[in-house]
């Protein structure tokens, strides 16, 4: 088994807890469009892994640019009145420990830009952070252009998500999977799809280095 050299981790779900403002956000869009409005349980559950996927999938009309723009408004609105992210218990001393044996520290997310960053400042993370990427729609791609940016064997590389779609893009992109059940999807859900490692939290990501 190759040696890791690079540890690429989702933002959401992995490193913040932001599913109680991810979903009055997403939810606020709906409702101020007329649509049906989703349980908190039942918006776990929902396949869609992005904001205009599941605008798509509740009756929203229009570009993905655009769903995405009346998300990141509303986002921002639900932020305001108080509802804002979470860094998990201990994540800093996490990533600081994977940077401190030499390895790169890259976030991939889905989610905007600008938000994650913000977060990754207000945690305090960002000097640990060799690469941050927001608003990434093809994880897979993403994680094959960070291969070629560090020159690395896919197989070096490690991708820790909390989602169907996490797994599924790391093996697309042939890289090693972590699973994490901090986030929206369940267990028994990640191990459907067979990632190559499975832990509860992303403290127990330290094993493998």
């Amino acid at each position: 088994m190759k040696e890791v050299r690079v540890c690429v981790c989702d933002w959401s779900g992995v490193i913040s807890d932001d599913r109680e403002p991810i979903y009055a956000a997403q939810m606020a869009v709906l409702r101020a469009h007329g649509k049906q409005v989703l349980s908190f349980e039942d918006w776990l559950r929902h396949p869609a892994h992005s904001a205009p996927m599941l605008l798509h999938a509740m009756g929203l009309e229009g570009t993905d640019a655009y769903l995405m723009g009346l998300f990141r408004a509303s986002l921002d609105a639900v932020g305001e009145r108080g509802c804002v992210p979470m860094m998990y218990a201990g994540v800093d001393e996490v990533l600081a420990s994977i940077k401190e044996t030499g390895r790169r520290v890259v976030i991939l997310s889905s989610h905007p830009h600008q938000n994650v960053h913000a977060e990754a400042r207000r945690y305090g993370v960002v000097s640990v952070i060799d690469q941050l990427h927001g608003g990434v729609r093809d994880k897979a791609a993403g994680l094959v252009s960070i291969c070629r940016s560090y020159e690395a064997d896919p197989r070096a590389v490690m991708f820790v998500g909390d989602m169907i779609n996490d797994i599924k893009s790391g093996k697309a992109a042939g890289v090693r999977t972590v699973g994490v059940c901090t986030g929206y999807h369940t267990r028994e859900q990640l191990q459907r799809e067979w990632p190559d490692h499975m832990f509860d939290t992303l403290h127990d990501v330290l094993r493998l280095l």
